[in-house]
């Protein structure tokens, strides 16, 4: 139950608007699209998942030379249910004044 179940109902209410617009506006065919969310929608409710994906964008980020923190999960505090991941301090990437003290390149930070 719970997040995942309305998260599912979602879905499926999404996917019968979706082929409503179909039957009256043949161009505006968003079902390929809605069938790629929902597979991939599932996955997020996942955290042993999200706990992979943080790994990876931290193994990616730092293997391309860019600098930036990426929280990483709590070995052991991690199920599919609940993930605990490190608090990182840090600011938000629109704050310029912040962006210049911390010596960041913005328009390096801009074509990435």
């Amino acid at each position: 139950g719970g997040v995942a179940q309305l998260m599912a109902q979602d879905l499926s209410n999404l996917a019968t608007l979706t082929q409503l617009v179909k039957k009256f506006e043949p161009k505006q065919d968003f079902t390929p699209v809605v069938k790629e969310w929902s597979n991939e929608a599932g996955k997020e409710l996942d955290f042993q998942e999200e706990a992979s994906n943080l790994r990876e964008v931290h193994n990616n980020l730092t293997l391309s030379g860019i600098r930036a923190i990426v929280p990483q999960p709590i070995e052991g505090l991690v199920t599919t249910r609940v993930l605990a991941m490190e608090f990182c301090q840090g600011f938000s990437v629109r704050d310029i004044d912040e962006l210049d003290a911390q010596g960041v390149d913005k328009i390096v930070l801009l074509d990435r």
